[in-house]
């Protein structure tokens, strides 16, 4: 079996054609065409559905891509210790992030690893928590911060941090309160993320349903953010996700009275495996982060133990 036909395989799924697939890989369709054929003959099923679109894979497919995409990392994980015995650590490290952690985390990242780790190269995603978790799930990502909850027993998460979500809206409209009480929310405006949402179910698990006060369901950060600072409405968001625009001005944050609102945040790692020289620089990086922005974020950070990721 062909290490590159697996490869080139991976590759036609992700391009869903042959002919796209074919000229991001650099050779001629047909001898594309011809490796799918083989593997289908090797495997003894049928790989690759053809449509006018282009091809999609059969179930069989699919599972054999999610293998090879995991074969894949091995064999990257393999070159990486081998290289990281006498070598700095290196390669591709992709991380994903919900839309509220990204703009808080990705920027600082970059800069960590350009100026302390050169040769590792990375991937951001930025994606609501559902598609990030499949993703993970699928070996796409080899960091990922997600929500903790149930649906993560499946792979191997650690603490991350913490943090209060509290009301978000324009400074004046927010006036002089110091805080907001549970019953001044029920009265107000509020935009929020479609249901089912995690930080919307901790909002809702606290104070009860937002359906009757819900003017705008919003998926996307910045629109929501802009809305916001139009003083067209309020959200239940953490400091972080409006952290920029309250340092400009345009936005407000007011906690919320009575018990927090915590949503709290896991490192999740893509596989089984001890992760890559690299990837165990980038999580240890990601956790600096989290103890030396605690402070301006509302974070409470928690500390690895694990030798892999700790400080």
């Amino acid at each position: 079996m062909n290490i590159a036909h697996l490869q080139n395989f991976v590759r036609i799924v992700e391009a869903g054609s042959l002919s796209r697939a074919a000229d991001i890989i650099g050779i001629v369709q047909p001898a594309l065409s011809r490796q799918v054929r083989s593997l289908e003959r090797e495997f003894g099923v049928e790989l690759l559905t053809r449509h006018g679109a282009g091809v999609s894979p059969t179930p069989a497919g699919e599972a054999l891509a999610a293998a090879i995409r995991r074969l894949l990392g091995d064999l990257q994980s393999a070159r990486e210790i081998v290289h990281a015995i006498e070598h700095e650590p290196a390669g591709l490290v992709t991380v994903g992030a919900p839309s509220s952690l990204a703009e808080a985390f990705f920027p600082p990242l970059f800069a960590r690893l350009r100026a302390r780790h050169p040769r590792i190269r990375l991937r951001l995603l930025d994606e609501l928590s559902s598609p990030l978790l499949q993703r993970t799930m699928r070996g796409e990502i080899d960091i990922a911060i997600l929500h903790r909850d149930r649906s993560l027993e499946r792979l191997k998460g650690v603490d991350f941090l913490e943090e209060p979500l509290g009301l978000v809206g324009e400074p004046s409209a927010l006036g002089a309160l110091e805080s907001v009480s549970p019953q001044a929310l029920q009265a107000l405006p509020i935009l929020a993320p479609t249901a089912p949402n995690r930080s919307r179910i901790a909002v809702e698990s606290m104070i009860g349903s937002l359906e009757s006060q819900l003017v705008a369901e919003v998926e996307c950060l910045p629109a929501l953010l802009s809305i916001l600072a139009r003083g067209e409405g309020f959200a239940i968001l953490s400091y972080s996700a409006a952290a920029r625009a309250i340092a400009r001005g345009e936005l407000g944050f007011r906690p919320i009275e009575g018990p927090s609102i915590v949503r709290r945040m896991v490192l999740v790692r893509a596989g089984e495996n001890r992760p890559t020289a690299a990837a165990a620089a980038v999580e240890r990086e990601l956790r600096g982060l989290a103890v030396d922005m605690a402070s301006e974020m509302h974070w409470t950070p928690s500390i690895a133990t694990d030798a892999s990721g700790g400080r």
